[in-house]
């Protein structure tokens, strides 16, 4: 009788995936065209069937399976909440209400994976053939990824309708943060680099909104708070993101830190010297993201073409920032007029000189930069410790 009941219980579930699978189909075929009350009842059904399942397997204590159903109910509310989105890209009430109980399902269903753990009732595959440690795996990931998705829709597209500017960016750095601190980061899992991904991604986004909003900011204790959230931000994930793997995500970052810097800059003449010098500092530890570029594009291969055209704009940036700061710290080492500081005014001006004549172009060859930059270093490193 029980085995009856989990076979029962697994065709609810198959054929709640199958209603699932139909509507989200329906959508990538259709999409923008459409319409989302035509999905409504195949949504229906797949919800209904896994409802179903879920009392089954309840009533044979099958924790794992009940898990299982529980999950496709988040993943179906995240496809009912796609399927709501608006043409023109507004975070919709009832959208937001769809991502917050697919997180509901998630979490519970981690849930039931924890209490049959505790219950030792936990196998490595359960008797009806479901590997429980992928399952924990995907669940985690998809809760992620939800928090992920409503932090990035309320982050770009504000329903400042819906609630006020304040708690969009708490509700923001909410979701954000949850989306990082459900991964495992320390596990050996298969899933790691896509793990430290989405916590580099989303440090950086909370990086550059604390960094946006700072640039708003006209309190002074406010803006204190915001840059060393920024900052911290910045750093987390310049931890995710190596520059070997990652060069053009690392040398996005290490420019934005370039930006703060210069905005902070306004004021005293020593304040605006110490962000310069911070400045080149950020510059200079682009030295192996710079490397890694210039390895990519010797390398030939089908994501070639995008690659090459976003390290081509990142590193005509990088010259012009770099351009800017060393004029800068001419301008201000020169003014302070002080001896010690002679020949630090003498090589900063020769390398502003070579800097005029850096340049990436069509031949793509970024090595004349990387030398320079290396040279840099310890300049930099000089500079540091006056």
């Amino acid at each position: 009788m029980e085995l009856l009941r989990k076979r029962h219980g697994n065709s609810l579930n198959e054929l709640g995936s199958f209603y699932m699978h139909k509507a989200t189909a329906t959508m990538t075929v259709q999409g923008d065209a459409c319409d989302e009350t035509s999905l409504h009842p195949i949504w229906k059904q797949s919800f209904a069937c896994f409802e179903r399942g879920i009392d089954v397997f309840q009533s044979t204590h099958d924790n794992v399976n009940v898990a299982l159903l529980t999950a496709n109910c988040g993943r179906l509310m995240r496809g009912f909440a796609r399927s709501m989105s608006s043409s023109d890209g507004k975070l919709q009430a009832k959208e937001c209400d769809a991502y917050k109980k697919a997180i509901e399902y998630y979490q519970k269903a981690l849930d039931l994976l924890g209490k049959a753990n505790k219950s030792k009732r936990l196998r490595a595959v359960s008797p009806t053939g479901v590997n429980v440690s992928e399952l924990k795996e995907s669940v985690t990931w998809e809760l992620s990824t939800t928090y992920f998705t409503l932090a990035c829709l309320l982050q770009e597209a504000t329903p400042l309708e819906l609630m006020e500017r304040d708690q969009v960016e708490k509700t923001i750095a909410d979701y954000m943060n949850r989306a990082v601190q459900v991964l495992d980061l320390q596990a050996s899992s298969a899933r790691l680099p896509i793990y430290q991904y989405r916590a580099a991604t989303a440090h950086h986004r909370l990086a550059s909104m604390y960094h946006n909003l700072l640039r708003d900011s006209a309190n002074e204790h406010r803006s204190k708070q915001l840059r060393l959230l920024a900052e911290s931000h910045y750093q987390k994930a310049k931890h995710h993101f190596v520059p070997d793997e990652h060069p053009l995500e690392f040398l996005r970052i290490q420019l934005e830190q370039v930006a703060l810097c210069e905005f902070l800059m306004q004021g005293a003449p020593l304040r605006a010297t110490k962000n310069l010098i911070d400045a080149l500092d950020h510059l200079v530890a682009c030295l192996p993201a710079l490397v890694a570029i210039q390895r990519r594009f010797k390398e030939a291969d089908s994501e070639a073409e995008a690659f090459e055209k976003e390290a081509l704009k990142l590193t005509q940036l990088f010259i012009a920032r770099l351009q800017f700061t060393l004029l800068g710290l001419n301008k201000a080492l020169s003014s302070l007029k002080k001896k010690s500081k002679e020949d630090t005014v003498k090589q900063l001006k020769a390398d502003y000189a070579s800097s005029l004549r850096l340049a990436v172009g069509a031949d793509k060859s970024v090595d004349p930069l990387i030398d320079f930059v290396s040279a840099l270093v310890q300049t930099s490193s000089i500079l540091k410790t006056h």
